[in-house]
C-alpha cells in the first residue's frame, strides 16, 4: 500500500469515462447521437452519493479521522469540545458529516441523535484511553443496530506503548469491554448474534493525517487507515451502494461497442478488417479472460477465507488453510493462463491472414504467477526485502497470527460447563440434606457461580478473537486479491500485448485517415477495457 485511496471516487471516475466517449463519438461526427446517452447517465450519476457519518465520543478523534481520509485538515480539532453542529464534507464523490459527541452537551447530543437516518454507514469512533463511560457508548451503539445501519467501530489509537503487543492488549482490552456491553444493551433490545451486526477496526488517526500530510507511505501503511477505508468499501458494495452505478456503466459500455462496430465497419479493406476485427476480438477476450479469472480468484479467496473462519471456530489453527490458499491460487492461474495460451493459438491456427501476419510471434509458457515456495513463506514472514516483482506476498493475511493465540489456546482452567454444574448441584444436593452442612451448601454454590462466569469470560474473549480473526482475515484477503490480480494483467498482457503490438505494426502501411480510423479505434478498445475492469470493481 502507498499514498493512494482505496475509497476512490467511483462517480468522478466514470465521469471521465463519459467525457472520454464523448471525445471519441465527436471525432466520428456522432456527438448528437451520444448526447442523449451521456445525458441519461449524467442523470443516474446526480443521485448517486453515498453519505458516511462519523459519530461517537467526544475528542476521541473523529475530526482528525475524517482529515486523515481526506489528506488535508479540513475538520476542526481540538482537545476540547469542537463540534458542536453536523458538519458535512464532500470528498471522493461521498458525503462525510462530523457530529458532535455523545457525552457532551445534550443539545448537541439530540442534533447528533436526529442525523443517524439521513446516512447510509455509519463510523462510531472510540479511543482506547477507556476514559469514557462504555456503558453510554454501548447503549448509543445499540440505538444505531435498532436503526439496521452498517456499523463500523473504530478504535482511534490515541494512547501507543513502545510495546507492539502492548498496544494490541490495550485495543483488546477496550474491545472486550465495548462488546461485552453492546452485547447486553442489544438484547435488553431483543438483538441477538451482536457481533455479526458490527465490524471492528483500530487505526491510529494522527498518524494517518501526519503521513498523508508528509506523503510518508510508511507512516500511513503503519497507521492502519486503508484497514478503514477497506471496510468503508465492503459495507459499501455490501448494501449495494455501488452496485447503482452498474447500469450507467452498462450504458456507456454499450454505447462504446456501437461506435467501435461502426468504425470498423468504415475503416479498412478487408483483410485489414480482418485483422481490425481480431484486435477487437483480442480486446474483448483480454476483457473476459480477467474478468472470469478475477471472479475465479475471488471465490477462491472467499473460500478460503470461510474455512480458515471455521477452523477457527472449531479451535483449530486456520493458517493451516491459509497456507494452502498459495498452492490452490497457483494451480487455479498456471491452469487458466494455459488455457488463455491455447485458445489465442487455436485463432492463430484457423486463420491464414493471421498467421501471415504473425510469423514472428511466438507463445512463451507462462511463468508461475505466484512464485517459489520459499520466496512465498518468506514474504509471508517479513522478508519483504527478498520478495521479486512476480512473487506473491500474503503478509496482510499472515498477520491474523498475532491473534490466533487468544483463539486456539484452551482457556486458563477448562471449563465443561454442563458437566461442572451437573457435578456439583448433586454434591450440593447431597450436602444439602444434612442441615448441619449448610455452610458447605453455600460454598459449592458459590463455587457453580463462579464456574459460570469464568465460562462466560472465556466465552467472551473467543468471540471477540474471532471477531478480530475475521476482520483480519477479510482485509488481508482484500490486499491479496489486489496482489493476484496485478499479476493477472500482467500475465495476460505478456500473452496479448507482444500479438496486438505486431498487428498494430502491420497496420502502419495505411493512408493517415485510416491510421487515424485505427487510432480512434485503438482508444476505443482501450477504453473499453478499463470500462470493463470498472464495472467489476463495483461488486
Amino acid at each position: 500500500m502507498n499514498n493512494s485511496y482505496i475509497l476512490i471516487d467511483y462517480k468522478k471516475e466514470l465521469t471521465r469515462y463519459v467525457q472520454e466517449a464523448s471525445q471519441l463519438f465527436a471525432k466520428q461526427e456522432k456527438a448528437a447521437e451520444f448526447g442523449k446517452t451521456a445525458g441519461d447517465i449524467q442523470e443516474k450519476l446526480d443521485v448517486f452519493k453515498p453519505s458516511l457519518m462519523f459519530y461517537g465520543v467526544y475528542n476521541a478523534g473523529k475530526s482528525t479521522l475524517m482529515n486523515a481520509l481526506f489528506g488535508e485538515k479540513r475538520a476542526e480539532t481540538g482537545d476540547v469540545p469542537v463540534t458542536h453542529k453536523v458538519t458535512e464534507y464532500e470528498w471522493n464523490g461521498y458525503r462525510l458529516a462530523d457530529t458532535p459527541g455523545i457525552n457532551g452537551p445534550e443539545q448537541d447530543y439530540q442534533i447528533s441523535l436526529q442525523e443517524l437516518d439521513k446516512h447510509d454507514i455509519i463510523c462510531f469512533v472510540i479511543d482506547n484511553s477507556e476514559s469514557h463511560d462504555s456503558k453510554r457508548v454501548a447503549e448509543e451503539a445499540v440505538k444505531i443496530l435498532i436503526k439496521k445501519k452498517p456499523l463500523i467501530t473504530v478504535i482511534n489509537r490515541k494512547m501507543e506503548t513502545f510495546s507492539d503487543e502492548e498496544d494490541r492488549q490495550l485495543d483488546f482490552a477496550v474491545r472486550e469491554k465495548f462488546h461485552e456491553n453492546l452485547r447486553r444493551e442489544a438484547e435488553k433490545n431483543g438483538i441477538h448474534g451482536v457481533e455479526k451486526l458490527y465490524s471492528f477496526v483500530t487505526v491510529n488517526a494522527a498518524k494517518a493525517f501526519k503521513g498523508r500530510m508528509m506523503n510518508e507511505p510508511v507512516l500511513i501503511e503503519n497507521s492502519a487507515i486503508h484497514d478503514l477505508e477497506i471496510e468503508l468499501l465492503q459495507k459499501l458494495k455490501e448494501m449495494d451502494g455501488l452496485r447503482m452505478l452498474a447500469a450507467p456503466t452498462d450504458q456507456l459500455i454499450a454505447a462504446v461497442k456501437g461506435l467501435v462496430a461502426w468504425v470498423s465497419a468504415h475503416a479498412v479493406d478487408d483483410a485489414e478488417r480482418e485483422v481490425m476485427s481480431y484486435l477487437a476480438e483480442l480486446s474483448g477476450k483480454k476483457n473476459s479472460f480477467t474478468q472470469s479469472l478475477h471472479s475465479k480468484v475471488r471465490r477462491q479467496l472467499q473460500l478460503a477465507g470461510d474455512e480458515a473462519y471455521q477452523l477457527a471456530l472449531g479451535g483449530q489453527d486456520p493458517r493451516t488453510r491459509l497456507d494452502a490458499l498459495r498452492g490452490d491460487l497457483e494451480k487455479l492461474l498456471t491452469d487458466q493462463f494455459e488455457a488463455i495460451k491455447t485458445s489465442i493459438q487455436s485463432d492463430l491456427s484457423v486463420n491464414d491472414v493471421l498467421r501471415r501476419r504473425l510469423e514472428q510471434i511466438t507463445l512463451e509458457s507462462v511463468p508461475s504467477p505466484v512464485g517459489d515456495k520459499q520466496s512465498f513463506q518468506e514474504g509471508s514472514v517479513g522478508g519483504a526485502e527478498k520478495r521479486q516483482e512476480d512473487e506473491f506476498d500474503i503478509s496482510g493475511i499472515a498477520g491474523i497470527a498475532k491473534v490466533l493465540p487468544v483463539v486456539v489456546a484452551p482457556p486458563p482452567v477448562k471449563i465443561i460447563l454442563p458437566i461442572v454444574v451437573t457435578i456439583i448441584e448433586e454434591i450440593i444436593n447431597a450436602y444439602a440434606k444434612n442441615k448441619r452442612l449448610e455452610a458447605e451448601n453455600e460454598r459449592l454454590r458459590l463455587q457453580v457461580e463462579e464456574a459460570n462466569r469464568r465460562q462466560q469470560e472465556v466465552l467472551q474473549k473467543q468471540m471477540i478473537a474471532l471477531q478480530e480473526l475475521n476482520t483480519h482475515i477479510r482485509i488481508g484477503l482484500y490486499k491479496t486479491e489486489e496482489q493476484v490480480m496485478q499479476m493477472v494483467h500482467d500475465g495476460i498482457e505478456s500473452l496479448f500485448g507482444p500479438i496486438e503490438q505486431n498487428l498494430h505494426e502491420n497496420m502502419k502501411q495505411a493512408d493517415s485517415e485510416r491510421k487515424e480510423r485505427q487510432n480512434d479505434l485503438s482508444a476505443l478498445n482501450r477504453l473499453l477495457e478499463k470500462l470493463e475492469s470498472y464495472r467489476s470493481s463495483l461488486h
